[in-house]
């Protein structure tokens, strides 16, 4: 049986910028489960932009994306309840943040980078130290 989330050439669907990275003169754009990352000036036509990585790792679409204040690595929030931490220069994903049991539908980071915080269709936020990749506190009480 197809899975309706992929679509032949076809009928690709056009990337769509749900979260832009103003520095380092880049825009990070996702449409199911992959980011792209694409040069970015003012003025720029964003339907005209080359890109310049693929990130791919999600098994379903990326809800959100958050870039870290070193702007070395962005952390993106998926449908297939996990975070992902990725190092933009080289493209691989440096870890899985894993323990939401629903969607993972928004993703900020803290302003030192040690922290992340994720929020979740499971009706909990959780923070997350990045360097362990542990979760270290759940805040429930959202319905």
């Amino acid at each position: 049986q197809r899975d309706p989330q992929r679509r032949g050439r076809r009928g690709a669907e056009p990337i769509k910028v749900t979260q832009s990275i103003w520095d380092a003169s880049a825009v990070a754009t996702a449409s199911r489960g992959k980011l792209r990352f694409m040069p970015f000036f003012e003025g720029v036509d964003l339907s005209k932009l080359a890109v310049l990585r693929t990130l791919e790792g999600h098994s379903k679409s990326v809800t959100s994306v958050a870039v870290f204040p070193d702007g070395r690595r962005v952390v993106s929030a998926s449908g297939d309840n996990t975070l992902k931490v990725w190092d933009v220069a080289t493209g691989k994903c440096v870890a899985t943040l894993e323990g939401h049991s629903g969607e993972v539908k928004c993703v900020a980071v803290s302003p030192d980078g040690r922290r992340v915080v994720s929020g979740s269709e499971d009706e909990t936020l959780k923070v997350w130290d990045v360097e362990t990749g542990k979760c270290v506190a759940t805040l429930e009480g959202h319905s």
